[in-house]
């Protein structure tokens, strides 16, 4: 009998023993007990990647029921330090945070642009059955008005998104007379503007996305708000980079 063998028969015969005195030692010694298990977990990962995938697999399908329930259970009895838990790694990440998601955007653009649009043709005819169905509920007097799109917005909880809250900014600062009405405040012909000037003077500045809109589009947002007797200024998102050459864009249309 070999040396491996003997130690094999002997572990089998004390086995009970082993398992008490390992617990014991790992009670005592739960650093370095913690130190070990991560460096053999290591070693079995490289040696055989797939077999510790498998296993992985087995033992999550097997206890993924027992996982969820305790999972749960652990957040409604501490769900004030799960909230809290969260939002300080937030604070602490934020820039980590905003910076992955750039570069995983930038990795994956194409792929998720093809998906995005993949779902939009494939939930269209879904979509337009709908919206076919509430203009039917609501009448066609009612759908596009005022009332309807102000509901619309209290209901989808509209708030100011990243670039408008830095052209928000912008105005606080240099004090320029123009407010969000984006979430309702101000409706025009079925169609919400983004900023309007609470001066008197009739006019409206215009945030446009850089993906969400096309150059066309500008014609006619202008036309629309025109008819009210509005005159409409339009920013692309690109354009906030250079705070200097916004503000004189916006200056010199103030006083054109």
């Amino acid at each position: 009998m070999d040396n491996k063998e003997y130690q094999h028969q002997w572990y089998l015969r004390n086995r009970q023993k082993v398992i008490e005195t390992a617990s014991l030692w790992k009670r005592s010694h739960l650093e370095r007990a913690k130190q070990l298990a991560c460096e053999h977990a290591s070693r079995y990962r490289k040696k055989h990647p797939e077999k510790h995938r498998e296993a992985n697999r087995h033992h999550w399908k097997t206890h993924i029921e027992e996982y969820r329930a305790r999972s749960k259970q652990w957040y409604y009895e501490h769900t004030a330090k799960a909230r809290n838990q969260n939002k300080e790694w937030k604070e602490r990440n934020k820039e980590y945070a905003r910076e992955w998601w750039k570069n995983y955007y930038k990795e994956n653009k194409q792929r998720l642009l093809v998906a995005h649009c993949s779902y939009c043709e494939k939930n269209r005819t879904e979509l337009r059955e709908k919206d076919r169905v509430r203009r039917r509920l609501l009448g066609e007097a009612e759908w596009g008005s005022k009332e309807h799109l102000r509901k619309w917005c209290i209901s989808n909880q509209i708030k100011p998104n990243n670039p408008e809250k830095q052209l928000i900014s912008l105005f606080k600062t240099h004090g320029l007379p123009f407010k969000f009405v984006g979430d309702g405040q101000a409706v025009l012909g079925g169609k919400i503007p983004d900023f309007i000037n609470y001066n008197g003077d009739k006019q409206i500045i215009e945030l446009f996305g850089d993906y969400w809109h096309k150059p066309e589009e500008e014609a006619r947002r202008r036309e629309a708000f025109a008819k009210f007797g509005y005159e409409t200024l339009i920013i692309w998102e690109h354009e906030l980079k250079n705070e200097g050459v916004l503000l004189s864009k916006i200056e010199n249309w103030l006083e054109g």
